[in-house]
């Protein structure tokens, strides 16, 4: 059976593949986020804990956790892929009408777009969802239940942010505030110059 087939039983919900920072760029990601505090004071927001932030490559989406571990063991990283390391461009909220999301916006780079690319292709091998349109490179840092009013001005930074593993994830539901939990877990080597 296809992991996408729906099965009885518990499910993990929002399965996906996802990057982590170094602890350098979680460090910096961190301080961007506290700096985006006063912006909203008394909106009710989720803040994505630091241990948390991740750049999602590939939604898999609702699972069954022995078809999650089926697929994910087929899912070869070789040894020395080089870490990634993508610019920070901004902050955006996300969509652009009633926004629900703050997320750091970072440039794509060639390995990433190759990256995406076998991932899709893994993921169509194993029967996964398949979730077309173009893929923007983000770490999602706030999340909102209502739609937030858009600031003036949002801060600005320049940074670059490394990521030196790819885990295999889903969104625990029963916490209160986001919080995701790991399968398996490829390290990447030193960041390609």
């Amino acid at each position: 059976m296809p992991p996408s087939v729906r099965q009885r039983g518990r499910r993990l919900p929002r399965c996906f593949i996802a990057a982590l920072p170094d602890r350098a760029g979680r460090d910096w990601l961190a301080e961007l986020a506290e700096g985006l505090l006063p912006l909203w004071p008394e909106a009710p927001l989720d803040w994505v804990e630091p241990a948390d932030l991740h750049l999602t490559l590939r939604f898999l989406g609702d699972l069954a956790p022995e078809h999650l571990l089926a697929a994910i063991a087929s899912l070869a990283i070789e040894e020395g892929t080089p870490a990634l390391s993508l610019t920070f461009r901004g902050i955006e909220l996300w969509p652009a009408r009633r926004p629900r999301l703050v997320v750091a916006r970072l440039d794509g780079d060639p390995r990433l777009e190759l990256w995406l690319a076998r991932l899709g292709d893994w993921a169509m091998q194993q029967g996964l969802r398949f979730e077309p349109g173009e893929h923007l490179p983000h770490v999602t840092l706030v999340r909102s239940p209502r739609p937030l009013p858009v600031p003036a001005r949002l801060p600005r930074a320049e940074g670059r942010i490394g990521f030196d593993r790819v885990v295999a994830m889903h969104r625990n539901l029963a916490a209160r505030r986001p919080r995701y939990e790991g399968h398996a877990e490829y390290r990447l080597g030193a960041a390609a110059s």
